[in-house]
């Protein structure tokens, strides 16, 4: 069989690209080397955009909410108690764990008769030369397949990224997460934030009696190899909330992530490109993750969809990928504008501890930083000094 695209990877980025193209009737394979649904790391946050995405891609609101559950806003908590929190200006979250998220996009996408998914089975990308040029192709068991494109979605330390040789820099400061579910009612309708030297920890709602608290961490002097282990040592930097989760029951792995902070400067090649975390990742501090490979993956639809309908066999052209991902950067730099200032205030904590106090005298400025991480507006007059990574 013969498809124009072929997705490596079946998360949420890799699943929400294939649902973008199946809805344009693109003959569409994903691929994932493990069983599905795969959990991963993840703070499980949608914001509201991503809600909005969401339902484009066909997973309406209705099912979100039979399976998570919503929440407001973001509440911080420095390190000297003060509190700030703001609501969100465009509607509710809703805290939905990765694996329900995945389930829903692949009941999605097997409703689309142009998109096949292979579960269990590695698939590997080879480059090949032929009489028009160089061009990438899948290997997959005993079969060779060369799609007018490859979509690399398998994560933050991609195999795509690696066989298609392109270059990915660790950037300063290194970070790492890891994240555990407690059975626990959630004690509030917003996702909280602690803030403590080197570390945070994200408080989201999953469910009616399902808490899910994710750390993020600077690895420095932390040797322990279990997660487990990493996990409980992490959470004695956060008193307050280590004293709420004293008797809840824990269920699952802790699961942990990392380096968080990754840079391909040029995610494609020729008839190649990257998605979600493989394409480019900050870090988890303002919780877009998922939010940013929804984009992505509407806008690979917009973009490139058009091209893939075209009766063609020659790999989309790189010129007409970097135009996908110049826009795609373009619409996702407010989240990674405040992320980096975020990280550069993480690392002075006197001027965190001011941040916080001027947000919690300004609800209203609190609510734009989480309009502008969104995209769904700008957020201007940020600090020269918290801009140097490339947009």
């Amino acid at each position: 069989m013969k498809f124009d695209a072929i997705v490596i990877g079946a998360g949420p980025a890799g699943l929400s690209a294939a649902a973008a193209l199946g809805a344009r009737g693109i003959s569409t394979l994903v691929c994932e080397s493990s069983r599905l649904p795969v959990d991963k790391a993840c703070g499980e946050g949608l914001m509201p955009s991503g809600i909005d995405d969401l339902a484009r891609l066909g997973v309406p609101l209705s099912e979100l909410r039979a399976e998570g559950q919503p929440f407001a806003g973001i509440r911080y908590f420095a390190e000297s108690g003060r509190v700030a929190e703001a609501r969100f200006a465009e509607g509710e979250g809703i805290g939905l764990r990765r694996v329900a998220l995945s389930e829903l996009l692949l009941a999605r996408v097997r409703r689309l008769p142009s998109v096949s998914v292979i579960q269990g089975v590695r698939a590997r990308v080879r480059r090949e030369r032929g009489d028009s040029g160089e061009r990438f192709a899948v290997q997959l068991e005993g079969s060779l397949f060369e799609p007018r494109l490859i979509i690399g979605a398998d994560g933050l330390n991609s195999q795509v990224r690696r066989h298609a040789h392109i270059v990915s820099k660790a950037m300063p400061p290194l970070r790492w997460g890891v994240r555990r579910h407690f059975e626990i009612e959630p004690w509030s309708d917003h996702v909280e934030v602690y803030w403590a030297k080197g570390a945070e920890a994200y408080v989201t709602p999953v469910g009616a009696d399902r808490t899910n608290v994710a750390l993020l961490f600077a690895r420095d002097g932390l040797s322990t190899r279990s997660q487990g282990a990493l996990f409980e040592r992490l959470l004695e930097r956060f008193p307050a909330l280590a004293r709420r989760l004293d008797g809840a029951r824990s269920f699952g792995q802790a699961r942990a992530a990392g380096p968080l902070h990754q840079w391909p400067a040029r995610p494609l090649r020729r008839g190649l490109v990257l998605l979600g975390d493989a394409s480019g990742y900050v870090d988890a501090l303002t919780g877009e993750g998922i939010g940013v490979a929804l984009r992505q993956a509407l806008l690979l639809g917009e973009v490139i969809g058009p091209l893939l309908a075209e009766r063609s066999d020659e790999p989309i052209p790189s010129q007409e990928l970097w135009k996908f991902v110049r826009t795609e950067r373009r619409a996702s730099r407010g989240a990674r504008r405040l992320t980096r200032l975020l990280l550069w205030l993480e690392r002075h904590p006197r001027l965190l501890e001011q941040a916080i106090a001027r947000l919690s005298n300004n609800a209203g400025l609190f609510r734009r930083c989480l309009s502008a991480n969104q995209g769904t507006t700008p957020l201007l007059g940020w600090p020269q000094h918290a801009l140097h990574h490339p947009s």
